[in-house]
């Protein structure tokens, strides 16, 4: 195994739990809305529906800003450029602020039924 091997080892080894983890909570909290949601057009329907919708656009760009971050900061790295790194740092740093005040709407809505 090459020393570069060695270290990914490494590296999923101490980061995949931890990701497993920050995984389970999305998917924890989507499962928790649909099981509130008395039927799919209320994703549309309700406020509480809409505000999750809201929160899902900005929470996916910024899981998908992170994994291309995360695959691509070796070779942004070796360019020798800060600055497509810092833009990219900076993007998803703009879109979580979007995520926890959709977050806090979406909570202070009353589910649907309810």
């Amino acid at each position: 195994m090459s020393r570069h091997g060695a270290i990914d080892v490494l590296a999923c080894g101490l980061a995949c739990p931890r990701t497993s983890r920050w995984a389970a909570r999305p998917a924890t909290g989507t499962a928790a809305v649909l099981m509130r949601l008395e039927a799919l057009s209320d994703l549309w329907a309700t406020g509480y529906g809409r505000w999750f919708a809201v929160k899902l656009v900005p929470f996916v760009s910024v899981v998908g800003a992170a994994a291309w971050d995360w695959r691509a900061t070796p070779r942004l790295a070796a360019d020798g450029d800060p600055n497509r790194i810092r833009r990219s740092i900076r993007t998803e740093l703009g879109l979580a602020p979007l995520v926890l005040v959709a977050t806090a709407f979406l909570v202070a809505s009353p589910p649907p039924g309810g």
